[in-house]
C-alpha cells in the first residue's frame, strides 16, 4: 500500500471514529443509552435511557441538558424502565419534564444529583426498594419535588427542595401515594410556599421523621393512609390528618401551624410544640379513639385545643398558654372523653369550655383566663369534674345547665356560679 493509499485509510478511520462519539463542541447529543458502568467527561444535550440491570451512570458533575429553561421543559432526563440495581449518581439534570422518572423498577439507587428547573424533579411508579439519596432539588416554576407512586418500600433521605414561586400552582416537596412501608427521613425544603411539604395518600406504614421545611405555610398531610408516624420533624406550618387510621403526630414543632385531625381514627397527637398556630393549635374533629397528650400550645390566633365531635378520647397533661380565644373546648358532639392533668393559662377566653356530654374532667388547672376557669354550658351533661383548681379567672368555675347535670366534686375554686 503505497503512502496516498495509507494517508485515505487514516483519514477514513478518522472520520468514523467522530461520527460514532455524536459529540460536538458542546458535548454528546442525541438519546444517551447506559448498558453498563458508565463515566461521563463532558455535559450530554438530550436524554438518557438506563438500558440493563446493576448498569451505573455516574456523571461526575456533569449535566444532562433538556429543551426547556423554567419548568417548561418535557420528557424524562435520566429513565429506569423494569431494571434492577441501577444507580445514577453526581449528575445535575436540567430543562426536562421529568428529571429523573423510575418505572416498575427495583433497588435503584438515585445519590447526590442536582435536578435544576424540570417540571418535576423525580417521579417514580411501581416497583420497590428504590432509595433517593442526598439529591438536590431546584424547582423554578415547576410542579414536585420527589413523587412516588404505586412503590412500596421506598427510601426518601437527606434530600433537599428549593423551590421559588411555580407558575403551576405551588409544589409539593415529597409524596408517598399507594405506596407502603415507605420511609422519609432527614429532607428538608426551603423556599415559596408549597401545597403540602410532604403528602402521603392511601399508603400504609409509612415513616417520616427528622424532616425540616421553611416553607410559610407547608404542610404535611395524611389523607386515606393508616399507620403513618410523623416524628420529629420542624415545620414552618401544619400537619392535616384527614379520613386517616392510627397516625401518630409525635415530638414535632409548628411554627404558625397547626395539627387537624378529621373524620380519622386512633389519632396520636402527642408531645408537640405549636407556636404561633394561624388557627386552632390542634383541632381534632369526628372519630374516636384519638389521644392528645403532652402538647405544649402557645400564642395561637384562635383556640388552643379544640375538640369536636369526638368518643373515647384522652386529652392529658397538655399545656395550653396565651392563646387568643379560649384555652381548651372539648365542643358539642363529644362524649365521653377523659382529660386529666392538663393545664390552661392566661388565653383570651376560658381555661376550659367544654360542651360535651358523659366526661371526666379530674385535676387540671386553669389560671389567669379572663372570662371563665371551667364552664359548662347548657349542652354539657354527665360529666364529672374532680379535683381541678381555677385560680384567678374571671370566674373560676361556672355551670349553665340545670343542677345535678353535672358533677362536681372536690375542686379547688375561689368563684363559682351555678354550681
Amino acid at each position: 500500500m503505497n503512502a496516498s493509499m495509507r494517508l485515505l485509510v487514516l483519514l477514513a478511520g478518522v472520520v468514523s471514529v467522530f461520527a460514532l462519539s455524536s459529540s460536538s463542541a458542546f458535548g454528546s447529543t442525541g438519546t444517551l443509552t447506559i448498558t453498563g458502568s458508565t463515566t461521563l467527561h463532558e455535559d450530554h444535550y438530550g436524554n438518557v435511557v438506563v438500558a440493563a440491570d446493576n448498569a451505573t451512570l455516574n456523571c461526575a458533575g456533569h449535566t444532562i441538558h433538556g429543551n426547556g429553561t423554567h419548568g417548561d421543559g418535557t420528557g424524562d432526563g435520566i429513565l429506569v424502565a423494569q431494571h434492577t440495581g441501577v444507580t445514577v449518581s453526581h449528575c445535575a439534570v436540567a430543562g426536562f419534564g421529568t428529571g429523573i422518572s423510575v418505572i416498575y423498577s427495583t433497588r435503584m439507587t438515585a445519590r447526590e444529583n442536582v435536578l435544576v428547573g424540570n417540571y418535576e424533579g423525580v417521579y417514580v411508579e411501581g416497583g420497590d426498594h428504590n432509595t433517593f439519596i442526598g439529591n438536590e432539588l431546584r424547582l423554578a416554576g415547576g410542579y414536585g419535588g420527589i413523587d412516588v407512586w404505586f412503590s412500596s418500600n421506598a427510601t426518601l433521605l437527606a434530600n433537599r427542595e428549593i423551590a421559588q414561586e411555580s407558575v403551576y400552582g405551588s409544589p409539593f416537596g415529597y409524596r408517598l401515594a399507594g405506596s407502603p412501608s415507605g420511609v422519609v427521613m432527614q429532607n428538608r425544603a426551603d423556599g415559596y410556599q408549597a401545597t403540602a411539604f410532604m403528602a402521603v395518600l392511601g399508603s400504609t406504614n409509612s415513616l417520616f421523621s427528622g424532616n425540616t421545611s421553611t416553607f410559610e405555610g407547608a404542610s404535611f398531610y395524611v389523607g386515606g393512609s393508616d399507620h403513618v408516624t410523623f416524628a420529629g420533624n420542624d415545620l414552618s406550618g401544619r400537619v392535616d390528618v384527614f379520613q386517616s387510621g392510627s397516625t401518630q403526630v409525635v415530638a414535632n414543632v409548628l411554627r404558625q401551624g397547626w395539627i387537624s385531625s378529621t373524620y380519622s381514627t386512633s389519632t396520636a397527637i402527642i408531645g408537640n410544640h405549636v407556636i404561633g398556630s394561624h388557627n386552632d393549635g390542634i383541632y381534632v374533629d369526628g372519630g374516636s379513639g384519638h389521644v392528645v397528650r403532652g402538647n405544649d400550645v402557645r400564642g395561637g390566633e384562635i383556640v388552643g385545643i379544640s375538640l369536636t365531635g369526638v368518643d373515647l378520647t384522652e386529652l392529658s397533661g397538655n399545656v395550653v398558654t396565651g392563646n387568643a380565644t379560649d384555652g381548651i373546648v372539648v365542643g358539642s358532639g363529644s362524649s365521653r372523653v377523659t382529660a386529666f392533668g392538663n393545664t390552661s393559662v392566661a388565653n383570651g377566653g376560658c381555661g376550659f369550655f367544654v360542651d360535651a356530654t358523659d366526661s371526666v374532667f379530674k385535676q387540671n388547672t386553669a389560671l389567669s383566663n379572663p372570662t371563665y376557669g371551667f364552664v359548662a354550658t347548657t349542652g354539657a351533661v354527665g360529666n364529672s369534674f374532680v379535683g381541678n383548681t381555677g385560680l384567678r379567672n374571671g370566674i373560676d368555675a361556672v355551670d349553665k345547665n340545670q343542677p345535678g347535670a353535672n358533677a362536681w366534686i372536690n375542686n379547688r375554686f375561689a368563684t363559682t356560679l351555678g354550681l
